[in-house]
């Protein structure tokens, strides 16, 4: 999960090489054309998402007080990302007084539906899921969710809420379109609309794919003469198999100088990799940047990254949970989008990040929260 999501089995060679040479679309032939129109519409897009947000997106309160005691568990995948959505849900289920608890989701193909079960046995008030459809926790482990009275709630995932399933707009396709657009811009301004990237995403978590659509759907828009190849791999890849994989696929086609990735994560191992390849001149970005990525911009050696604010998500997703149980209208927060900021070279310096070095977004978003939660 961009993001919280479950792993699965690994992607083998021959779909990479096949990924890679059927998925290509665009121009970037030797006679093409920028299109300076569309150079400056992405520029004016990316110069409007630069600067700081100033606050967490999200104003309408609470009608009372949530009451204490609630018991949430979360489904969590083994990615970096995962544990500090889980960490901030903690921090957010603390302030209101309630229980929260994890159960981990084994990186194979019954691993949600496991976990799903194994929380429900643990009899929670509701269980987080996260990245992975709902279709992996099988229809009738979610029936028996909704048997034992225990609400659902999914986020970063690109379906409508169903039984017991009460919302699913938490970083949703909509969110994650702006991220791609965010993506696109900066690649078709740094290529001078003229260049050939390559998308990296994971196709078993469908929030991702959208990702890569949203950055094919503005390239169209403001860059006919740029190409695109898309690539999927497996989250099972990530820090092992995925360097090598990046690294082939831009030996196989010289013309590819971009690189742009769905979660951060992926890049895990890839610098040294591509070194040692001589790939020096690839530009490399993405959304959902881990505190690796952002020391990269901050050296210059990576171009940018969409800030995810992978705290105030946190927070969110138990907001949510507090609207539900309070019996509030969830319409205005199923409406509200996390902050959004791309991080670049030009900003680094005054974006706000955590001592870890992690993306942050918006300081003292904690107490907008409270403020919302009538929490002192």
């Amino acid at each position: 999960m961009r993001r919280a999501i479950p792993l699965t089995a690994s992607i083998s060679a021959l779909t990479v090489l096949l990924a890679a040479c059927g998925g290509a679309s665009g121009g970037n032939d030797s006679s093409a054309v920028a299109d300076p129109a569309g150079i400056a519409a992405a520029e004016a897009y990316l110069a409007s998402v630069s600067e700081n947000p100033s606050d967490i997106g999200l104003t309408v309160p609470l009608s009372k007080k949530p009451d204490p005691g609630i018991y949430i568990i979360r489904l969590q995948s083994g990615e970096p990302v995962a544990k500090l959505e889980s960490d901030a849900m903690a921090a957010a289920a603390q302030v209101l007084g309630w229980r929260f608890g994890t159960v981990s989701v084994a990186p194979n193909a019954e691993g949600p539906q496991q976990a799903l079960q194994s929380a429900i046995a643990k009899k929670p008030d509701g269980i987080s899921f996260s990245g992975a459809p709902s279709s992996a926790f099988g229809a009738a482990t979610i029936q028996a969710a909704a048997d034992a009275g225990i609400a659902l709630l999914g986020d970063t995932v690109v379906e409508d809420p169903a039984g017991p399933i009460i919302s699913t707009s938490v970083d949703n396709a909509t969110q994650v379109a702006n991220w791609g657009k965010m993506v696109a811009a900066q690649f078709v301004v740094n290529s001078k609309g003229l260049g050939h990237g390559a998308t990296f995403t994971l196709s078993e978590y469908p929030i991702l794919v959208a990702w890569q659509e949203a950055i094919k759907k503005s390239v169209d828009e403001w860059c006919p003469a740029c190409k695109l190849t898309e690539i999927d791999s497996q989250a099972s890849d990530i820090g092992t198999k995925l360097p090598a994989s990046v690294v082939s696929t831009f030996q196989r086609d010289p013309s590819l100088k971009y690189a742009m990735f769905s979660i951060g994560d992926m890049t895990l191992g890839l610098t040294p990799a591509m070194q040692a390849a001589g790939l020096t001149d690839v530009e490399v970005s993405g959304e959902t940047p881990n505190e690796g990525n952002i020391e990269a911009i901050r050296a210059g050696t990576e171009a940018g990254w969409t800030g995810f604010p992978v705290y105030i998500l946190g927070w969110r997703v138990i907001d949510m949970w507090a609207r539900h149980f309070n019996g509030d209208d969830l319409a205005p927060a199923e409406k509200a989008l996390l902050p959004l900021q791309m991080i670049t070279p030009d900003n680094i310096d005054s974006v706000e990040l955590n001592d870890a070095g992690y993306y942050v977004g918006v300081s003292g978003y904690e107490d907008e929260f409270k403020k919302l939660w009538l929490v002192n």
